[in-house]
């Protein structure tokens, strides 16, 4: 076999899609039965409000975060990525069926904790592993179609999990939300059973070689570029590593606006007349399916774009598309007109998507390449961790101000406080290690 095999490469590829689909239950599907439990859960000896419940994404992103930055790489090393995307499926599968049959509070968090290793262990980290084993050239491609696969994975889920729920809640009432987590469990076990049989850790376990090897021979007339900046050791130390490293925590908070925005929509029930909204699920569900597909597309689209025009306007263009979908759906009254809300979803998802490839870029350019792998191995991390400490600030907000709306109003004011930051980055930090030209 040749080094560019195509169809072993083409189903490693429609594999790795498989894993990233899988993966959009955390971020895009759980979210949409948030309104139900919280329904369901309301009062009572073991009910619990809005506030409280936030903690349980909170507790699952926050151990995706600890498995990804603590023991990522060690758990690749020790089995392998094929090993390691089975047993964190399990774990996913596990915590899946405990969040279902969930009756209490401590009975989510449970199902958060395996949900949150799990996608640690094995959907977040397969596919990128994937990729590099198998694809030295188009691998910016590969992992945009993986993007876009957690995209159209919630387009999936924001169509069908309300039409889902509302076919089973003549029979199962109050408890019809469960019939959900069925569903999220069958689909990732198909997908990343389907994934498991086409994959392996590297192509020289069946005879093959990463895609484009034969063309990376080495050449004469043809030395690699010096990379500069600062060493590892000393980015930690430098301020404006922090700096970008808190800034982008404050664009995770504010990102968790994604895994609100169901219940912020059910707030809002009513037409301008006063009248009760019957088309209120349907609303909820083109808003988010907007959303995703914003995610889904906003990758491919950040990749044709990215190399033509500089950092700093691909910030502001990504977080003008952010700050006009959160200000628009804090200001949303009629949830009547379903195409404005699909707008705005729209241009949040596109928003989303572009936000979760810049803070390598900032990084690079505020601190070199020299080092920055291992920079943006820690760095990288600032974005889940923040979105993890985003939710409860969300849900405490709520309570205190009854409603969303100040903080999806507010998030446009932490958009240009980050874009201000990461300017300031860009331009003084590299003044550390560029050697002004004699």
């Amino acid at each position: 076999m040749t080094a560019n095999h195509q169809p072993g490469h083409v189903r490693v590829a429609a594999g790795i899609v498989a894993i990233a689909m899988a993966s959009s239950v955390l971020l895009f599907g759980l979210p949409l039965t948030f309104p139900d439990i919280l329904a369901r859960f309301h009062g009572g000896p073991f009910g619990f409000g809005l506030a409280h419940f936030l903690w349980v994404p909170c507790v699952a992103l926050f151990a995706a975060w600890a498995v990804l930055l603590l023991a990522g790489a060690e758990i690749l090393e020790r089995w392998g990525t094929r090993r390691a995307l089975a047993a964190g499926t399990i774990l996913v599968l596990t915590g899946l069926a405990l969040f279902g049959s969930g009756q209490a509070l401590v009975g989510f968090l449970g199902g958060a904790l395996l949900l949150g290793l799990g996608f640690g262990v094995s959907l977040q980290l397969a596919p990128t592993a994937l990729t590099n084993a198998w694809f030295l050239q188009r691998r910016g491609q590969v992992l945009g179609l993986a993007a876009a696969g957690v995209g159209a994975g919630g387009v999936i889920w924001a169509l069908t999990v309300p039409w889902l729920v509302g076919q089973y809640r003549t029979v199962w009432g109050a408890d019809a939300w469960r019939v959900a987590y069925l569903a999220f469990g069958l689909t990732v076990a198909l997908l990343v059973g389907g994934a498991l049989l086409v994959i392996r850790d590297h192509p020289l376990d069946v005879g093959l070689v990463a895609l484009g090897a034969d063309d990376m021979g080495p050449r004469a007339d043809w030395t690699p570029p010096e990379a500069t900046g600062l060493t590892f050791a000393a980015a930690l130390r430098a301020p404006w590593f922090h700096a970008v490293f808190l800034s982008t925590l404050a664009l995770g908070v504010v990102d968790a606006a994604i895994l609100v925005l169901p219940l912020h929509l059910q707030e809002h029930p009513v037409t301008p007349s006063g009248a009760a909204n019957p088309e209120l699920a349907l609303t909820v569900a083109c808003v988010m399916a907007a959303l995703s597909l914003g995610v889904a597309a906003g990758r491919v689209l950040l990749l044709g774009v990215a190399e033509r025009i500089s950092t700093l306007a691909l910030v502001a263009v990504v977080f003008a598309l952010q700050g006009i979908g959160m200000v628009y759906l804090g200001g949303l009254r009629d949830t009547s007109f379903i195409p404005y809300g699909m707008g705005a979803g729209l241009a949040l998802g596109l928003g989303f998507a572009g936000a979760l490839g810049l803070p390598a870029r900032v990084y690079a350019a505020a601190l070199g390449t020299r080092d920055l792998g291992r920079i943006w191995a820690v760095g990288g991390s600032a974005l889940m961790l923040g979105m993890a400490i985003g939710v409860p600030v969300w849900g405490y907000v709520h309570a205190a101000q009854h409603g969303f709306v100040s903080m999806l109003y507010g998030g446009g004011a932490v958009l240009v406080a980050v874009l201000v930051t990461w300017w300031l980055a860009m331009r003084f930090g590299s003044r550390r290690y560029v050697r002004p030209e004699a």
